[in-house]
């Protein structure tokens, strides 16, 4: 069996910029040392209360870049942050004004947030986010469903995300694949990485080139993977209470995004499709084992 592939550790180079670089970009450029693309995913739940107790909507939301865009954005974020007096942006404070957005007006919060999609929209290639509703996914899977867990159903999705717009835009190239560090998730992103990659054809629909952990304070590009996941999980709150879709949500899907919300009528719909597909995946992974046997 191949080895599991060693995620880069952020916490591995100093943090801030080192030589004009920051932590994120040089990772980036070790995973690619002659350009590619760069994709962002964050975990987030939907919970007023902070508390993420009950929280009713689960999302994976991230940004595709190419690595010069990803390098030249993060540049112009921090520099922007940086003239209001904010260390990094965090969507759900910039929303209700806590720290470190409360030294800001609500006038002043919307006119940052509104610079960071323009941000967003000019140097990213396409957001991919799915959201999960997790209430209907307990009561009819349980803990875990045909996919495994909410978080691995997510990240399926994502992948497919990226194989669906790599052969619209007949990419060649390979993708650096980063995520939250810290995270309740990391652990499962790591071996859900670690599985697609024994199989190779799921590795070449990946253009995987590797995956890091990185921090989101310090990286305006998880931070804009965070704004997403924050507007998504918002709109479905809103859409249900029957509010009017958000201005700044409009703008943001102004952007080409791959948006998918698993409820109960997509798992009726599309549960075949994934048990066919799991099976699938299952006979590769027995074959792969075979081969290996053999050889040693």
């Amino acid at each position: 069996m191949t080895a599991s592939p060693t995620p880069v550790a952020y916490e591995a180079i100093p943090p801030g910029r080192l030589g004009g670089l920051s932590a994120f970009d040089r990772i980036a450029r070790v995973l690619l040392p002659i350009g590619g693309c760069v994709l962002v995913l964050v975990e987030a739940y939907f919970d007023e209360s902070c508390t993420h107790g009950g929280s009713p909507t689960m999302a994976l939301a991230g940004y595709l870049f190419r690595q010069d865009q990803s390098e030249e954005m993060a540049e112009v974020w921090r520099r922007f942050l940086e003239t209001k007096g904010l260390p990094f942006f965090h969507m759900v404070d910039c929303a209700h004004g806590t720290k470190p957005f409360d030294k800001l007006s609500p006038q002043e919060r919307v006119l940052v947030e509104t610079r960071l999609i323009g941000l967003v929209k000019r140097h990213t290639i396409q957001g991919l986010g799915v959201t999960i509703d997790l209430e209907i996914f307990k009561n009819r899977f349980g803990e875990k469903s045909f996919m495994g867990t909410p978080y691995s159903l997510a990240f399926y999705f994502i992948t497919r995300g990226v194989a669906r717009w790599a052969e619209n835009t007949k990419y060649k190239g390979e993708i650096a694949y980063f995520f939250e560090s810290g995270h309740g998730s990391q652990t499962e992103a790591h071996e859900l990485v670690s599985i697609g990659l024994r199989v190779p054809e799921i590795r070449a629909q990946m253009h995987y080139a590797g995956h890091a952990f990185v921090e989101k304070a310090k990286s305006p590009q998880v931070q804009t993977a965070d704004l997403l996941a924050w507007q998504m999980t918002k709109h479905l709150k809103n859409k249900a209470l029957g509010r009017p879709r958000r201005r700044d949500y409009d703008s943001l899907m102004g952007h080409p995004h791959y948006i998918a919300h698993l409820g109960d009528e997509s798992f009726s719909r599309l549960q075949p499709l994934w048990d066919k597909q799991r099976q699938s995946l299952l006979k590769r992974l027995e074959q792969l084992d075979r081969l290996r046997d053999k050889r040693k």
